[in-house]
């Protein structure tokens, strides 16, 4: 899947995670939160779908169906802790047919980057409906070509 940066957002999501990760003046957790974001954004490529737009707010990703940061996110990927500790955290509205209240939204946690892509993919899935999947494949093509 292509995550493409919101053009309202000038920075790409490279730069911007890789500031995070290297500012001296950022907690080491918040530090951490740029590399594993880093990490994510390098298997990505391996969800098969739709394009997606990408909006930050501070280290949280919302990815979005259009080039436009005033819509709702259908999923947002926060990340938090440190070392073991660390975990990717994917949160997506619950479509409406399967919600018992409105509002309801799911929250999946994960301390491994690959099962993360997995989640994000399945929550792509629930909020639009079309067929987001994970493939291996391009994830072990990411992992062996970090300019990818």
């Amino acid at each position: 899947m292509e995550v493409r940066r919101i053009t309202a957002q000038l920075q790409s999501l490279e730069d911007h995670y890789f500031r995070l990760a290297n500012d001296p003046r950022v907690s080491s957790d918040y530090a951490e939160v740029g590399r594993r974001m880093l990490e994510l954004l390098r298997l990505l490529p391996a969800i098969g779908g739709a394009p997606m737009w990408a909006v930050t707010s501070h280290a949280d990703l919302h990815l979005v169906a259009t080039d436009d940061y005033r819509q709702q996110s259908l999923v947002t990927v926060r990340g938090g802790g440190s070392g073991d500790a660390f975990s990717f955290c994917i949160e997506y509205p619950v479509p409406n047919g399967e919600a018992p209240w409105p509002g309801t939204r799911m929250l999946l946690s994960t301390h491994d980057a690959w099962q993360a892509c997995e989640m994000i993919a399945y929550s792509l899935r629930k909020t639009t409906g079309a067929a987001y999947s994970c493939h291996k494949q391009a994830e072990q093509n990411a992992a062996a070509d970090p300019a990818a």
